[in-house]
């Protein structure tokens, strides 16, 4: 940890208090542990999860006073404690939090082995070492509960600011780890014991304290905004949309409002909450947000991440110019990109992977400007609307793949919705495939992986690359596979083998057998539903479904010659559903004229010979036209549902995934 911390040496007449032994031994409780700070956390504020640190330092600032500080007076009188620690009340403010640190009487996350200091006697009677197979099941839980709530406080810092890196610690009983992390992975320190070696924590708090923000892992090229640039976003009415409009004044409420300096060209962007933040300490930590262009008055999107320094692994700036040069459409358009240089020249990279195995890859800063302030998916009209963005982002998909680029991490995310006002000032609407920083070139596709784990969101990664990691290069019918699993949204559970996430065994049944993940019940099957034409069939998103998961079925029977495995995942057992959904459509308007019926449903819901229909766009694309050349008469008319997953909103993952 040495190389982390300043080269200072701590003055010769500073005074080192001793710890109180009697607080730190076996049997200790954790509350006298904090000597005069609060027995308990009180951060009952924190409306995401139960991740509240026992001890936080922040900077002696007034913004940061004024987060962390609870004003309430019946608050305070439920707090029952000394007046001197109950000034210390108070909620964990994360976007001010310098470190923060756990203290646990036991047992610790970690595997310590021959511990010095510590007796034979003391072992035999607590041991401080992880348990093994076979020993309480418990104790492990509660190691591995400790080790997840220290991530979710590095996890909680890079969230909420601006930083390379981050600083926590953990203290079980008279013995200490410090963890400095980044964007590569942690680095954790040896076990330190601060009773009879107290100069090594107070040697840690001093360096600390001298140091300067950017080498506590702050970010220079971000500043706060001023009152009048924060003004003067608030004044801003250019909006193409309602929704353009509440995002980014929610943003600017909720903030901080901070300005990014972008500096070749020079450029300045506010901006506040982000839209969208990654939930992991480590990886590519992307953040999305409305920003303000300061110099051209307009909104722009700014996609804030850490990339792989990887042959392989291209600056997604790059893919964006080489795709607008082969003149692919249904994508954004950038208006900036590079990595993150600050004043003096440095390129923000991580540290920790010299650390880690050989061949793990150093990490970018990097940074990304779209012209295009996107919609997310789920905030489509209707179901009719949503096949059409679908069908652009996969000819956008397919116009790549002949540009030589394979984009490998399709998912309902990276889909998205962009109304623009056309020359007329007509409002219009079109679908864009986002997010290429995972996109592989043609001739890059049979290399060896960079990263341990497969590209994409696990729900809808392939099928076969979740059940036999490693075994498969990505190919374009995986991705096309990925885009049936929009429509479907399957559920995520994995296991994990050797480090690496394993699962994806009933997806894989479902898709083998040509069958859904949900029941349908009515939708454009429902006879009861009205139409123009009693005696045709009508057409819509339940047929559409069926139809996809069909094509699927035809692709995987050709599969079965090429890979054994592949022939031994059946089962006589149906695959399983989920709780009943209703499917409905709402179509306000529906595309008429001659339609590019190459390929019918009813084609596809025949036994077909086995044939690798995915391994291009053509097959998809034709049952996708078949939908949006439907008739008006044609077309299924129903209500569209409310969100059939709002009851679980409320649930302990769901608000770690989307708030902070």
């Amino acid at each position: 940890m040495h190389e982390f911390l300043p080269e200072k040496t701590i003055p010769a007449d500073l005074e080192v208090d001793a710890f109180n032994p009697a607080y730190f031994g076996i049997g200790a409780q954790e509350a006298p542990m904090r000597d005069d700070l609060p027995a308990n956390p009180t951060d009952t504020d924190d409306y995401e999860e139960d991740a509240e640190p026992d001890v936080t330092v922040y900077p002696e600032i007034k913004d940061a006073k004024c987060a962390y500080t609870i004003r309430s007076s019946s608050r305070r009188r439920k707090v029952k404690m000394q007046g001197h620690k109950r000034e210390k009340v108070g909620r964990t403010a994360w976007a001010w939090a310098y470190l923060c640190m756990e203290v646990k009487a036991d047992p610790p996350p970690f595997v310590v082995l021959n511990l010095p200091g510590l007796s034979a006697e003391g072992l035999e009677a607590h041991d401080l070492t992880l348990p093994t197979t076979g020993e309480v099941p418990s104790v492990r839980e509660e190691c591995t509960q400790s080790m997840e709530k220290i991530s979710r406080f590095a996890t909680k810092i890079m969230r909420r600011q601006f930083v390379a890196h981050c600083f926590t610690m953990f203290i079980c009983r008279n013995y200490a780890r410090l963890m400095r992390w980044d964007r590569a992975g942690v680095v954790i320190s040896e076990p330190f014991d601060f009773i009879e070696q107290p100069h090594l924590l107070h040697k840690f708090f001093y360096l600390f304290a001298c140091m300067t923000d950017v080498e506590r892992g702050c970010d220079p090229t971000v500043v706060p905004a001023t009152e009048a640039e924060i003004g003067r976003m608030r004044t801003f009415t250019n909006y193409d949309t309602p929704w353009h409009e509440a995002k980014f004044l929610s943003s600017v409420k909720e903030g901080p409002v901070v300005k990014i300096l972008w500096p070749l060209p020079p450029r300045e962007f506010l901006v506040g909450k982000p839209l969208f933040m990654s939930n992991s300490p480590t990886g590519s930590g992307t953040k999305g947000f409305v920003a303000y262009n300061v110099a051209e008055d307009r909104l722009v999107f700014l996609k804030d991440c850490w990339r792989p320094e990887a042959e392989t692994y291209y600056p997604e700036g790059e893919v964006y110019f080489h795709l607008h040069s082969k003149k692919v459409k249904f994508i954004a358009t950038p208006v900036g990109a590079g990595n993150v240089v600050d004043a003096c020249g440095g390129i923000h990279t991580t540290r920790a992977h010299k650390f880690l195995q050989v061949g793990t890859p150093r990490w970018q800063h990097y940074r990304l400007i779209l012209e295009e302030v996107a919609m997310p998916l789920e905030e489509y009209t209707n179901s009719y609307d949503l096949i059409d963005i679908l069908d652009d982002a996969i000819r956008a998909h397919r116009d790549a793949w002949a540009a030589d680029v394979l984009h490998r991490d399709v998912s309902a995310f990276n889909i998205m919705i962009y109304w623009y006002k056309d020359k007329n000032g007509k409002l219009k609407r079109k679908g864009l495939l986002l997010d290429w920083g995972l996109c592989k070139f043609a001739y890059d596709l049979k290399l060896p992986a960079v990263l341990k784990n497969r590209s994409g969101t696990w729900q809808f990664i392939c099928a076969v690359l979740l059940v036999f990691p490693g075994k498969f290069s990505h190919e374009v019918w995986h991705d096309l596979e990925s885009f049936v699993h929009v429509f479907h949204c399957l559920y995520d559970f994995h296991s994990t083998k050797n480090g690496i996430s394993v699962g994806g065994g009933d997806k894989l049944l479902m898709l083998r057998q040509g069958k859904l993940p949900f029941y349908l019940l009515g939708g454009s099957f429902d006879p009861l539903l009205p139409r123009a034409d009693p005696t045709k069939p009508g057409y819509g998103p339940t047929e559409l479904v069926t139809s996809l998961s069909s094509l699927c079925k035809v692709h995987y029977k050709s599969l079965e010659g090429q890979s054994p495995k592949l022939a031994t995942t059946s089962s006589s057992n149906p695959a399983p559903a989920a709780e009943p959904a209703n499917v409905a459509v709402v179509s306000d308007e529906v595309r008429s004229g001659l339609g590019r019926r190459t390929r019918t449903t009813q084609d596809v819901k025949l036994e077909e010979p086995a044939r690798p229909v995915l391994n291009d766009h053509t097959e998809i694309l034709a049952l996708l036209d078949n939908a949006l050349y439907t008739g008006p008469n044609d077309w299924i008319y129903h209500p569209k549902e409310h969100d059939q997953f709002a009851q679980f909103k409320s649930s302990h993952l769901e608000r770690r995934a989307s708030r902070s």
